[in-house]
């Protein structure tokens, strides 16, 4: 991926058609993109203080609990409003815009990654020919983050910092993990009703 953001200039609305073009590696990486994501949301399900977030309960056990477990965890941990600067372009994104959107119309409309990717993950063709540079870009924002919050929330890794995708994002703003409505603070008030529960 690094090679191909080196030779393909960016704009902000990803609308040029060298943007367009399909390709055998890029609908490999939307698999294994896909997939890690998928698994990283998975893992994110054994969160101690599940039971304190709103909503919570109401979705669990009950039919399409990965898809509202995922559209929660977006929500409750502020996921959509993270911005990210792409490295060599000063173009900025966010990842997890749309990613909620399920709705058919959404998806065609708003050409968003995820939708796509759960539609298309097992018609190979179909997606080869619907996969984008831009899908490659957002959704490598989405694996970077969900990393960060599944080290640093989930796992509590203090030395991850997030370097290994130093060559795709620049001047990381880590106010979303830091800041006054980061996730560090949005765990800790939900850890801390979890443990007045049980109390």
């Amino acid at each position: 991926m690094s090679e191909i953001y080196f030779y393909i200039p960016f704009n902000h609305k990803f609308e040029s058609p060298m943007y367009k073009f399909g390709s055998i590696k890029f609908c490999e990486f939307a698999t294994d993109i896909g997939n890690f994501v998928d698994t990283l949301f998975k893992k994110i399900e054994k969160l101690e203080y599940l039971d304190a977030i709103d909503g919570y309960s109401q979705i669990k056990g009950k039919p399409f609990f990965p898809e509202n477990f995922r559209k929660l965890i977006v929500n409750k941990f502020n996921f959509v409003d993270i911005k990210l600067s792409l490295e060599y372009s000063g173009i900025t994104i966010k990842p997890f815009d749309r990613m909620n959107d399920d709705s058919p119309k959404e998806i065609i409309m708003n050409d968003y990654w995820y939708p796509k990717y759960s539609r298309l993950k097992h018609d190979t063709e179909k997606l080869f020919k619907s996969w984008t540079l831009k899908d490659c870009t957002y959704s490598l924002g989405c694996a970077f983050l969900l990393t960060f919050f599944f080290k640093k929330i989930i796992i509590n890794d203090p030395s991850f910092s997030g370097h290994g995708f130093s060559r795709y994002f620049a001047n990381l703003d880590d106010s979303f993990y830091n800041g006054s409505k980061g996730w560090a603070h949005v765990a800790w008030n939900y850890a801390d009703q979890f443990n007045k529960m049980k109390h």
